[in-house]
């Protein structure tokens, strides 16, 4: 086995020039989200189900971080418990406040919980928070940009069930989908293919999903020249799976555990003036979410007023209205390719796009009938 020096120091100016022309992708691993005593959310998140003695759970696989439920129904009830352990715990937000703030075009996230995706809305910077969902065949999505980023929730959301990775049977599932007819989005892998560094954040490297990933997302392939740091946690990683990173997969170990590299790196690019910045008062988006989708729209960020109306019809059961919403979605989609593709005059486009906000004012307008409170 080659012989690696068990350290290393980042190269800053590679990382922040690569991370000014998006070509630098951040991937989040579970270790990132912890409780407000450093504990890592998953071990509290066990504590919380008490698994000994919940005959809703036979069995949890430590090494896999994956269930054993008695029954379809026994999974469901603990499903709903751990969404609520994730909608409720109190856990440190001042790393995700940092990562937040630094201009990453596309953020990976391996675990299911949304806390980067909600510290975007509150500081009102602009992002498109997407899920891979197991069930269905994956949107396709426009270029992630710095100043239009992309997180990504590649194991599923705690907000969608379906899309959850927590048992052995589900992990199949995710396997025999993105393997095969339901790929992970083209945009998505090819924006992997054109980066020139990708860092990891928050990963046990001795767990299942973390080769995984290098290898769903091509970081196994040499033939695509890329730097791949990774920043260590409290705990030393295991030689044998450092070496094996390395040796395989090119990845250095940087000596800087995961909270102090995050923040020399927001306070370098701080110091360039890269940093996010968020929204002022006078442009602050609106509380209600018809409201801010509407806004979406006068600012044309039409994916983004999509995204957040699919969600509102979700959340709010508007059936009736489901339908309309997911025309007028794959209008829109079919423009985005025929203009990626020149398949289509720009004019001939515009005509289009306009005749798709049109529609979708129309919408919201059925959509306040419908439901004439605030939402």
């Amino acid at each position: 086995m080659p012989e690696f020096s068990s350290t290393h120091s980042p190269d800053w100016n590679f990382i922040l020039e690569t991370i000014k022309e998006d070509k630098c992708i951040l991937l989040l691993g579970p270790e990132i989200a912890r409780t407000m005593d450093g504990i890592p959310l998953q071990y509290a998140l066990i504590r919380h189900l008490g698994i000994d003695g919940n005959s809703n759970i036979l069995k949890y696989y430590n090494q896999d971080e994956l269930f054993l439920f008695a029954n379809k129904a026994a999974k469901a009830k603990e499903y709903y418990k751990i969404k609520e352990f994730y909608n409720t715990a109190t856990i440190d937000k001042k790393i995700y406040q940092l990562i937040a703030g630094i201009p990453f075009h596309l953020v990976i996230s391996v675990s299911p919980d949304l806390y980067l995706t909600r510290v975007f809305e509150k500081n009102g910077y602009r992002h498109r928070s997407l899920i891979y969902n197991k069930t269905n065949n994956p949107e396709e999505l426009e270029p992630p940009k710095k100043n239009d980023p992309v997180i990504y929730n590649l194991f599923g959301s705690i907000e969608l069930e379906e899309s959850l990775i927590l048992t052995h049977d589900d992990l199949f599932d995710f396997l025999l989908a993105v393997i095969g007819n339901k790929n992970l989005p083209t945009e998505l892998r090819n924006t992997f293919q054109n980066a020139k560094n990708i860092i990891f954040l928050g990963f046990e490297f001795e767990k299942w999903y973390v080769q995984l990933l290098l290898r769903l997302l091509n970081l196994h392939n040499q033939y695509y020249e890329r730097s791949k740091y990774a920043s260590k946690n409290a705990q030393n990683v295991d030689m044998d799976v450092e070496d094996l990173c390395k040796a395989q997969f090119r990845i250095e170990f940087i000596d800087e555990d995961t909270d102090h590299f995050v923040q020399s790196l927001f306070s370098k690019c701080d110091a360039l003036g890269l940093c996010r910045k968020g929204i002022t008062d006078a442009t602050a988006m609106p509380a209600s979410p018809i409201e801010k989708a509407n806004a979406y729209i006068e600012q044309d960020q039409v994916a983004e007023a999509l995204a957040l109306l699919k969600e509102i019809v979700r959340t709010q059961k508007q059936d009736d209205l489901s339908d309309t919403l997911t025309t007028i979605s794959a209008r829109y989609n079919r423009v985005n390719r025929r203009l990626q593709s020149r398949n289509i005059d720009v004019k001939d486009a515009e005509q289009d796009l306009n005749q798709i906000v049109t529609d979708l004012l129309g919408f919201i307008s059925s959509l306040r009938a419908a439901q004439p409170e605030q939402v």
